[in-house]
């Protein structure tokens, strides 16, 4: 989304501050969830592939699957944010948004929140996009607009949807 966006002729999806943002959010998560997660824990339960491989066709599917449905989300929200919702600052908002709450979904989803870091992480990353978000000051200093309930509501949405694809990829047969 960060290149096909400004691709097709809309205004930058993310800003320098922003990427910052997601960097400090997303890497930290990935390494405190996952680091403490028994080895082969995120491994597909069932028949395993081939030797080398971590994932058969199938999953590998579900996977591609998962991550077109999060760009789509995002960049979906920020479009319809630029339309309907008035501006590039409500768009880059519910785009951060998305993508924040689709990650610790993701996360949630794959750890089981079984850790005390998982839990952490998780919750600071739902926490603190819901705070910069909706918080005036933060979002004018960091160029965002807050959402509207009906925003909530399809973050929400799809932040269930991806856990429900990942829960298929992580327990598929």
């Amino acid at each position: 989304t960060a290149t096909l966006v400004p691709l097709f002729g809309f205004p930058l999806l993310y800003l320098p501050i922003h990427i910052v943002w997601l960097e400090l959010i997303i890497h930290p998560t990935a390494m405190l969830v996952f680091q403490s997660l028994p080895t082969g824990s995120l491994r597909p339960q069932g028949p395993q592939p081939p030797r080398g491989q971590f994932f058969d066709r199938q999953q590998w599917t579900k996977v591609i699957f998962s991550g077109l449905l999060l760009a789509v989300g995002v960049g979906g929200g920020f479009l319809y944010s630029l339309a309907e919702r008035g501006g590039v600052l409500h768009g880059r908002a519910m785009a951060l948004t998305v993508l924040l709450f689709g990650s610790a979904s993701i996360a949630a989803t794959l750890s089981g929140l079984r850790t005390r870091a998982a839990r952490w992480a998780c919750g600071f990353t739902v926490l603190t996009t819901v705070a910069l978000i909706e918080w005036p000051d933060a979002g004018r200093w960091l160029e965002l607009e807050p959402l509207h309930l009906g925003d909530w509501g399809w973050v929400l949405l799809l932040s269930a949807l991806l856990a429900g694809a990942v829960r298929q990829i992580t327990h598929s047969k």
